[in-house]
């Protein structure tokens, strides 16, 4: 029997539906023209006039509505609802200084490389933490199945040679991925060194959200992977709205 709508709505995390808000936000905005789109994008006034939203809403702006931006959004809220349901199961506050940190990260590294929008990083950032941390799980694209550990490159070549996306914005979703699991799973192993540890205030906050307080991550070959996604799933990539257009 079909899921219905509300039930698949109920079933995601608090993060995932955060981020739904974010991207139905911008994309709602800007089709009503409520919103100046140059208002959302990012630029040095991030940081000069402390215009702090526009890390947040450069990284949840996938374009105006379409056809597209539909397959691509439901691509992105697929990822989010995998790592929230898989590393990030319980740990809701986790997950929430994970988005965060990617988005500054892509942010800051955005506004040097004149990048005006970085959803497409936060997209790679996302799938990229998925992947290094589930790496055996088969995931398909197109008809064809691919290992977990190859798919990011996989999603970049078709971002690049079928979409016509900036490779330099999908590498800074992967470097920005890979700096968090690297932070929060690589250093504590080797250096014993928690650099990314969530404040208790925040995991507090979140424990009306079903999440737990005192919970560091382990190793990385020790998170919980009881909800991959099916080897069934296929994934649509798309590129936003060109402004102006």
């Amino acid at each position: 029997m079909a899921q219905s709508f509300e039930a698949w709505y109920a079933s995601l995390g608090i993060v995932t539906k955060a981020c739904i808000a974010m991207v139905l936000g911008t994309a709602l905005g800007i089709t009503v023209g409520y919103v100046n789109v140059y208002s959302l994008l990012l630029n040095s006034s991030a940081i000069t006039s402390f215009q702090v939203w526009r890390f947040f809403t450069a990284a949840f702006f996938f374009g105006g509505f379409s056809f597209q931006w539909l397959m691509t959004v439901f691509s992105f809220i697929s990822f989010l609802r995998y790592n929230e349901e898989s590393s990030f199961k319980g740990k809701p506050a986790d997950f929430a200084l994970a988005i965060v940190f990617v988005i500054l990260v892509i942010g800051l590294l955005g506004i040097y490389m004149g990048l005006p929008v970085t959803s497409s990083s936060l997209f790679l950032a996302v799938v990229w933490m998925y992947c290094k941390r589930n790496p055996t799980t088969n995931l398909g694209m197109f008809g064809f199945d691919f290992k977990a550990s190859l798919f990011p490159w996989v999603l970049v070549a078709v971002n690049v040679l079928l979409v016509g996306s900036d490779i330099l914005s999908n590498l800074l979703g992967i470097v920005a991925g890979h700096l968090y699991v690297f932070l929060k799973d690589v250093l504590p192993e080797t250096h014993n060194l928690r650099l990314l540890e969530t404040p208790l205030w925040l995991q507090r906050y979140f424990v009306a959200y079903g999440g737990q307080v005192n919970t560091p991550f382990g190793a990385a070959g020790n998170f919980n992977r009881n909800q991959p996604p099916p080897p069934s799933q296929r994934f649509f990539t798309g590129k936003g709205q060109k402004l102006g257009s």
